[in-house]
């Protein structure tokens, strides 16, 4: 029997606001599928990153319902790309998702 109060499991994660490293409880069903898929699927080997992009809370409204996270899967050095404000503001959004070049990419039903 499953005790729905439980989250799927906890990431600790580095953020850019944080001195230190933080935890996000993972309490949707398909956002622990979709991390599942991406850690599986990384190749640490290269050096390969999971990085997690909390959905806005303005497309949440039912937040039990739907995923909370974004989840993409990047070549190395990607996260150190998405701290500089500067490539997002000088390319454009789509100009920076291109150059931190996701592998892969999971949000909502892509499962």
């Amino acid at each position: 029997m499953s005790n729905r109060t439980l989250p799927y499991g906890f990431l600790t994660v580095e953020c850019e606001g944080l001195s230190g490293e933080a935890e996000i409880w993972v309490t949707h069903r398909i956002d622990f599928l979709h991390l599942w898929q991406a850690f599986n699927q990384r190749d640490e080997t290269k050096g390969e990153e999971v990085i997690v992009i909390p959905l806005p809370r303005k497309l949440r409204i039912f937040s039990n319902v739907f995923p909370k996270l974004r989840v993409w899967l990047c070549p190395r050095g990607a996260f150190n790309k998405m701290l500089h404000r500067e490539l997002q503001e000088k390319k454009g959004m789509q100009g920076y998702v291109e150059e931190i070049a996701p592998i892969a990419e999971w949000e909502e039903d892509s499962v």
